[in-house]
Order: C-alpha cells, then sequence, then structure tokens
C-alpha cells in the first residue's frame, strides 16, 4: 500500500492528508508532519530526506523514523 501511494503520488503530484498513529510511516510518506495535541497543531515539521524511502535498513538510522523524529522533536519541560 505504501508502494502504491508514493507511486501515485510521484506520477500526479496531488494534495494528500494522511492521518497515522505511526511515527515512521508519517516520515516514510510525508512532506510534512504535523502534529496535533488537544486538538491544536503543537508540532509543524518538513520532511527532508531524499526521495524515494523506504522501510529499509536506512530506516533504523538516525536519519530517518523515530531518529528523525527525536532531533526535531521539541523536547518535555
Amino acid at each position: 500500500m505504501h508502494g502504491l501511494l508514493q507511486d501515485l503520488c510521484a506520477r500526479h503530484r496531488p494534495a494528500v492528508l494522511l492521518v497515522t498513529h505511526d511515527v515512521d510511516e508519517a516520515i516514510l510518506l510525508a512532506d510534512r508532519v504535523l502534529v496535533l495535541t488537544s486538538g491544536a497543531i503543537t508540532v509543524d515539521l518538513p520532511v527532508r530526506l531524499e526521495r524515494p524511502r523506504d522501510r529499509g535498513p536506512q530506516s533504523s538510522s538516525p536519519d530517518c523514523g523515530h531518529g528523525y523524529w527525536r532531533s526535531w522533536a521539541p523536547q518535555p519541560s
């Protein structure tokens, strides 16, 4: 399913809104990640990783997935 979505987006460049609870999926598929807390946008991050992206071995690197998220996410007070 991820591959199909990525292929369609690469060909047609539509605007897509994807709602997910999976950080890795958001970073894999998105160019921008928004985080909502109590209905308000609390984080707005561009995803600056080269395409195409996949869940291969590089997804465990600090530049992808939760490692990428941790490097950009605000630290709790």
